[in-house]
């Protein structure tokens, strides 16, 4: 990479990272000094640890004064040339003036875990699903009104999705699938699995992409969890998980779609569920789509192929099992940091894994359709109603704060606790409006 950035080619660097409210900040440098950057970093105040959503700051020990420089070190292995452009987008660690790890560096805390599942013998391949709407540049409204999943919602952006998909191909992302979803002006794309660290990479490049080539198009995109009221039905990002133990898929068995250690990651990953919710659904308007009965998950279960459960399992088809069997985690959305969004999905399968849990009984119906008593025998549990109760949960589970540390722990909690002062006393139109184009 050093040798590409004295060739001609892309003239600057985008140096990006994913902050605690779940915004892409960016630093740009002449791509000839890309070199020595990724040896003393570019510099970042650090309060942007505890920035939030609408840039103001607030504090958290060790993130309270106006002194303080983060160095952002650019992952020269990961960078990508952006299609059609003199622009070159590289991820960044950060890490304090000493090079050592800043403790709200999400690729760093996400690498953490990954030392984890391998202590464990385990192997972890991750995906994402993204969901955005697409909008008129000028008016803001939404570029369709459907029939979703048609072609017609297909040619009103067709050369925008054709160059589109396009230029994720150029730039490596492999894309498995994109269509017109079931909301109006609403898209969706899957790309192919990869490690942990690259699937999260891969999500930001993914956005950073979809906006580049909407403007191009004279479009502009959300993807904001809600982005309008009156459009129910919100934008969600999906995560896919396999985990494996040598050459065998936790999720492959051909019985049940899991298998025991599959399983109990599973399990796992319920249980801590709503405690983790305030990681992967984190901003306030995140909790007007996950409600019952919109294929969200609003609720702590798990079924075989059940898009109305949290967490799916999709045992592929018959030609390609076992390998291609995964679970799919539906509560989450964009507003979320995906670097920590990886790392606690998968500490707490983990963990599951450790404690030899065993899963309640799948479900094959709607959880909500179920009464209460029902939920209640079954383990069921409904995901936390507002950002409030998911920082409760969050406080009183404990994953995440044994994930991040105390101090990285303290900057989220104090970004989502300003996020719910600033925004949540707000009508919901108001709210929804605030985040529309933040993500």
């Amino acid at each position: 990479m050093s040798e590409e950035c004295e060739t001609p080619g892309p003239s600057v660097a985008l140096i990006t990272i994913v902050d605690n409210s779940g915004v892409t900040r960016v630093k740009t440098v002449p791509t000839h000094r890309l070199a020595r950057v990724a040896e003393v970093g570019v510099g970042l105040s650090d309060v942007s640890a505890v920035m939030a959503v609408d840039d103001g700051i607030t504090t958290s020990p060790g993130f309270d004064t106006p002194s303080g420089d983060m160095r952002l070190i650019p992952d020269l292995d990961a960078a990508v040339d952006l299609y059609g452009s003199r622009l070159r987008w590289v991820p960044a660690t950060m890490v304090d003036q000493e090079l050592s790890p800043q403790p709200n560096c999400g690729r760093t805390i996400l690498r953490r875990a990954v030392e984890a599942a391998a202590k464990a013998g385990i192997t972890a391949r991750f995906a994402f699903e993204s969901e955005f709407t697409v909008c008129d540049l000028k008016t803001g409204e939404p570029v369709h009104r459907g029939p979703g999943f048609s072609p017609i919602a297909l040619f009103a952006v067709e050369e925008f999705s054709v160059d589109l998909v396009e230029a994720f191909e150029v730039q490596g992302l492999d894309v498995q699938q994109f269509h017109p979803e079931y909301a109006d002006g609403q898209f969706e794309v899957s790309i192919r699995h990869s490690d942990p660290v690259a699937a999260a990479d891969a999500v930001v490049l993914l956005r950073l992409t979809v906006h580049r080539m909407a403007r191009r198009h004279g479009l502009r995109v959300s993807f904001s969890p809600r982005p309008y009221l009156e459009i129910v039905v919100g934008n969600g990002c999906h995560l896919h998980c396999s985990l494996w133990r040598d050459d065998t898929n936790l999720f492959g068995s051909e019985t049940d779609g899991l298998g025991p250690s599959g399983g109990a990651a599973v399990a796992g990953i319920l249980e801590h569920l709503r405690g983790i919710q305030a990681v992967l659904t984190p901003s306030v308007p995140s909790f007007e789509r996950i409600i019952p009965q919109h294929w969200a998950g609003a609720y702590t279960c798990w079924g075989i192929e059940n898009r109305e459960a949290a967490v799916r399992v999709i045992r592929g088809t018959v030609t390609g099992r076992p390998g291609t069997a995964n679970i799919e985690i539906k509560t989450i959305d964009a507003a979320a940091n995906p670097y920590l969004t990886v790392a606690v999905v998968l500490h707490a399968a983990l963990d599951g894994i450790s404690r030899g849990l065993t899963p309640a009984e799948p479900i094959s119906v709607d959880p909500h359709s179920l009464s209460e008593d029902d939920r209640a025998a079954r383990g069921i549990v409904r995901l936390p109603a507002d950002l409030g109760e998911a920082i409760e949960a969050m406080d009183a589970d404990g994953l995440v704060r044994n994930v991040f540390g105390e101090q990285q722990y303290g900057a989220y909690r104090a970004v989502r606790q300003y996020e719910l002062k600033t925004f949540g006393p707000m009508p919901r139109e108001d709210q929804i409006e605030a985040h529309r184009w933040r993500y």
